[in-house]
């Protein structure tokens, strides 16, 4: 997942406007997730840190 999935996606034909939408609604979900994915602190490495 991530930017090649994002051009992946744009890369398909759309036939109308409708599925033009749902093409760019789906490459935003698709960053936002991978943005999210990227800043998220995994929870061990905080504990782990705190106990030292």
């Amino acid at each position: 997942m991530g930017i090649g999935a994002i051009q992946g996606i744009a890369e398909i034909p759309a036939p109308t406007q409708t599925s033009e939408i749902i093409k760019i609604v789906v490459q935003l979900v698709i960053g936002v997730i991978t943005v999210w994915k990227m800043l998220k602190k995994p929870k061990n490495t905080d504990s782990n840190q705190q106990n030292q």
